[in-house]
């Protein structure tokens, strides 16, 4: 039987400067203000890519529009899903968010239907999360957020 995620909570979109995309969203869209985090390995915790596990540096900014959460992910530093995504197709929209409950639960069920993780860990200390290898079969990235 399947189960339904629930609605969507998150865009994850990509850029190449974090401070013009901020600009362009709140000038020209009205989306912001934008809460800005540059972590880095030390506050990364636990990050898994691909079954390999290596520095990296990252600048996020996040603004809600309504109940969704849009955030801006731009890579300083590493290897992760959005350099792949990055060197592939350029700036745009990497993954949709989904919240849970219980991350581990539903990793286990993704599995059982074929759907593997390809980058997890823990961001901000307490907030575990995982994107999902669904761009083949969904069109686009899936990540699942567990609050902490």
């Amino acid at each position: 039987m399947s189960q339904e995620l629930g609605a969507i909570r998150q865009v994850g979109i990509v850029v190449r400067d974090i401070e013009k995309a901020m600009k362009v969203y709140e000038n020209v869209f009205g989306i912001g203000p934008f809460q800005i985090f540059e972590l880095d390995s030390e506050k990364l915790k636990n990050v898994q890519i691909h079954d390999m596990t290596g520095p990296l540096r990252v600048k996020l900014a996040f603004a809600k529009s309504g109940d969704l959460e849009i955030e801006l992910i731009q890579i300083l530093e590493g290897k992760t899903v959005f350099t792949d995504f990055l060197s592939k197709y350029g700036e745009g929209i990497h993954h949709l968010g989904f919240l849970v409950q219980d991350l581990d639960l539903e990793l286990e069920r993704m599995k059982a239907s074929g759907i593997k993780v390809i980058q997890k860990g823990i961001s901000r200390g307490k907030n575990k999360y995982a994107y999902l290898d669904s761009e083949k079969t969904c069109g686009v990235i899936y990540e699942l957020i567990q609050r902490g």
